[in-house]
């Protein structure tokens, strides 16, 4: 698979999350993933791109969020 993220700010980046991730909402009601990201690609790492083998079958999450305030991006996934 492969993603990647265009945000013309570079404002905004993603964390791909394995099958099995929980989504939930925190007190704030903002969305919480609990799982295991894809390496190299986890909270805190600002990804825009990643390339690699999926290591299992299942639906895969890709959580987007800025982080400077509202982003805009173009977003391409290739699965082959």
């Amino acid at each position: 698979m492969t993603v990647s993220m265009t945000p013309p700010g570079g404002n905004a980046v993603f964390q791909i999350y394995e099958p099995d991730t929980a989504i939930g909402r925190d007190g704030d009601g903002q969305l919480t993933f609990t799982g295991k990201t894809l390496r190299a690609d986890g909270p805190g790492e600002d990804a825009t791109r990643w390339t690699g083998r999926l290591p299992r079958k299942g639906t895969y999450v890709i959580a987007i969020g800025g982080t400077r305030g509202n982003a805009n991006y173009s977003m391409d996934v290739k699965i082959e």
